[in-house]
């Protein structure tokens, strides 16, 4: 592993899950905030291709409606230990009102959620926008979920203060479980703790 400096780039999709509670392990965003290293390669080619026609689906619709369309917006939020960044898949605008769209291919999750929560306090903390006209929505491939009337400032607090954790200098400890594991690109030489799938052999009887 090869220490990084600061600031600490730090994904906005490492901290959804853990907001939402759907996950626990606060050292595996803390590794791969600190430290270099070799990650799995993943084969993301349908997935990128279905994700594109969901949001350009939901970009028309919006167009269709008079609605101003940014496609694919990066947006950074620079603190002095790490710099939070993400990419939002639409912003748009309309008669004084703003939307941030998150397009999800899977199943619905609560961390989708937090993903767009996530984006709506960096964009109006970036761009100055007023709460009170932004609004945000988790598109999936049958059903769209508003994100709204929800307090962006308390929102702020709680993912500052998991940023506190994610960038800090002492490490959480891991608090591994075999769904979790299976899915971490943490290894084991990083992460004593990690729980491994079981093999299961073949015995002749």
């Amino acid at each position: 592993m090869v220490p990084k400096k600061k600031p600490y780039y730090i994904p906005v999709t490492w901290l959804p899950a853990l907001l939402a509670g759907e996950a626990q392990c606060q050292f595996a965003p803390w590794v791969k905030a600190h430290f270099k290293f070799d990650k799995p390669e993943k084969d993301m080619s349908e997935w990128i291709e279905d994700h594109a026609k969901l949001r350009d689906a939901r970009r028309d619709e919006l167009v269709a409606d008079d609605w101003q369309v940014a496609v694919e917006q990066e947006v950074k939020f620079n603190g002095q230990a790490a710099t939070l960044a993400g990419k939002l898949d639409l912003l748009v605008s309309h008669e004084g009102e703003s939307l941030v769209v998150d397009a999800k291919t899977g199943k619905q999750r609560m961390k989708d959620y937090w993903q767009v929560l996530i984006y709506l306090v960096m964009v109006m903390k970036t761009s100055g926008l007023d709460p009170a006209h932004l609004t945000g929505e988790v598109c999936y491939s049958g059903s769209r979920v508003p994100v709204e009337g929800v307090d962006l400032a308390q929102v702020w607090q709680e993912v500052a203060a998991l940023m506190q954790v994610v960038a800090g200098e002492n490490a959480p400890e891991p608090t591994p479980s075999a769904e979790e594991c299976r899915f971490c690109d943490v290894t084991k030489a990083m992460c004593p703790a990690r729980i491994e799938p079981l093999e299961i052999g073949v015995t002749e009887f």
